[in-house]
């Protein structure tokens, strides 16, 4: 998956693309230039619900990256849900 949206500041424009293991919700963020930015895993570890690891690179947006990642997650699962009641 890509997405492209412009850096507000400095007006440039950037191509975000996702890759990983869907099933898994393992997924990284990489720019155009193949630089990972981000990478989100998930934990087995706890005991209840869905926790996930949210990496961002050094001056990266966290906020950006936080978005994307609730969003890359939430639709994952509504997929899931949708396939359990079909």
């Amino acid at each position: 998956m890509t997405g492209t949206f412009t850096n507000a500041k400095s007006g440039a424009s950037h191509t975000l693309l996702l890759d990983g293991d869907w099933k898994g919700k393992n997924f990284k963020v990489n720019l155009e230039d193949g630089e990972e930015v981000a990478t989100v895993k998930r934990s087995y570890m706890k005991n209840w619900g869905n926790h996930y690891a949210l990496t961002v690179a050094e001056g990266v947006d966290l906020a950006l990256m936080s978005a994307l990642g609730i969003c890359m997650v939430a639709s994952i699962m509504e997929d899931e849900m949708a396939a359990a009641v079909a």
